[in-house]
């Protein structure tokens, strides 16, 4: 998903993936179409009162906040006048993380004043950001119950990981500097965009939240390259890291936008297939002639098509061992998408081209909870060091025990001279010795430029 565009491009490459592979049977063991589409319209109410027991959202007006949010109370609003604050001073900072990243490795007078004007000119939009940060509360104000709902574009999203982004890298300076109290009030800051981003019940936006959240710990390393015999600084650093890992994105609550998304396309196809094959290459007509087959009425192919996608949710929001973990979730959903979305049966076409692919997704959930406890195990060896005078022979004489979420297993402890890694085997379960590329890191000291 790409945080700056509408759901409708994001459904373009879906569909067109889906006319490479070919297009599946429309009639199906001799029976007619028309006659499958009644069949299956006729389990609506069936269908629709299943879902209003399971909590599976059937209309926008259930994703909105039950009381109206005060507009002195929502974050939302003060983070708008920021972003666009941004855009309009953007162009004049030139690469000003590479320039902040700079002044910390590097910091020569020269560097210290390039980072000293860019941070003069992002300091009213920081001073927003951070004002954002303090409220209680946040709400988008989407209107969820539009009748194209794919057409919906998130462009706030981009704009708080770019406060995200500043907020974190000003901490980094901070710390370099030795204004401790400023750093750790910029990384609160900074996790608090993550979490306003993620109130908006989309996936969206909960993969642009872990996303922020990213870049915050390694901003935070830079911090600890920059202070890493500062047992309070660590201490206070190790404490963030672990109340953020404690309160870990709802995936749940963002798939309930992914409901709507998808009920929207069952109550209007037509309108779905002309957004998404505007642009596209292709033998559209097929498409066309797949989704929306000839002789059946539209309230009956709308009702069909409702039936076939709350089946596929039903079917989620119904088992409660997935709920308990993304990856297990969005394999779930894989497993219902298969069960729905079966080839040959024209009742299920719609459900083969709305549904996006969710396993990374859950990965990405995950592997935001293995990088901030990756991150508390290498600040408790930096701790014992501070205080100790040398490193620890293992994890579990600094006193962390905690096991990588993504594979199960425990984080490694990896020391190369002055070098220190703690990583989690990583996606693949495949101990690759702390690779960058490959595992989940947190290291010291920082030599690279991460952003």
């Amino acid at each position: 998903m790409i945080p700056n565009t509408s759901y409708n491009e994001a459904m373009r490459v879906l569909l067109a993936g889906l006319l490479v592979t070919g297009l599946a049977a429309v009639l199906g063991c001799g029976k007619s179409v028309s006659g499958e589409f009644a069949r299956v319209a006729a389990e609506l109410p069936t269908v629709e009162a299943e879902a209003k027991r399971l909590g599976v959202p059937l209309t926008g007006t259930e994703l909105m906040p039950q009381t109206p949010i005060p507009t002195n109370e929502n974050a939302v609003l003060i983070v708008a006048e920021a972003v666009l604050e941004y855009a309009k001073v953007e162009r004049q900072l030139g690469k000003w993380q590479d320039a902040l990243t700079t002044s910390v490795a590097s910091p020569s007078n020269a560097n210290r004043k390039r980072a000293d004007d860019i941070l003069r000119k992002l300091a009213p939009i920081l001073r927003k950001a951070t004002e954002a940060a303090a409220k209680p509360k946040a709400w988008f104000n989407r209107d969820w119950n539009r009748d194209d709902l794919w057409n919906e574009t998130f462009p706030e999203l981009a704009g708080i990981r770019d406060l995200t982004r500043g907020l974190a890298m000003r901490g980094k300076v901070r710390a370099a500097r030795g204004d401790v109290r400023g750093a750790l009030s910029d990384f609160r800051s900074a996790f608090a965009m993550g979490r306003i981003a993620a109130s908006d019940p989309s996936l969206i936006s909960g993969l642009v939240s872990i996303a922020c959240d990213a870049i915050v710990t390694r901003q935070m390393e830079w911090a600890v390259s920059a202070r890493p015999n500062d047992i309070a600084f660590l201490t206070a650093l190790g404490k963030l890291a672990a109340n953020e890992a404690s309160r870990p994105p709802d995936l749940m609550s963002h798939l309930r936008g992914e409901v709507l998304f998808a009920l929207a396309a069952a109550r209007r196809p037509e309108a779905l297939l002309d957004a998404e094959l505007s642009g596209l290459d292709g033998p559209d007509e097929q498409l066309r002639r797949e989704v929306i087959p000839r002789g059946v009425p539209k309230d009956m192919l709308a009702k069909a098509y409702r039936v076939r996608i709350l089946q596929v949710w039903n079917t989620v929001f119904a088992d409660r061992a997935a709920k308990r973990n993304p990856v297990t979730l969005t394999t779930a959903i894989a497993r219902a998408q298969e069960k729905y979305g079966e080839k040959g049966d024209p009742t299920t076409a719609l459900n083969r081209h709305v549904f996006p692919v969710f396993d990374q997704a859950g990965m990405a959930y995950v592997k935001r909870q293995s990088l901030l406890l990756a991150f508390k195990g290498f600040i408790d060896v930096l701790r014992f060091m501070a205080r100790k005078g040398r490193f620890p022979t293992s994890l579990a004489e600094a006193g962390s025990t905690s096991l990588d979420p993504l594979s199960g297993k425990p984080f490694v402890l990896k020391i190369t001279g002055n070098q220190v890694r703690v990583y989690g085997p990583g996606v693949d379960g495949v101990d690759d010795g702390g690779s960058a590329t490959k595992d989940v890191v947190s290291e010291f000291p920082l030599i690279a430029n991460p952003r």
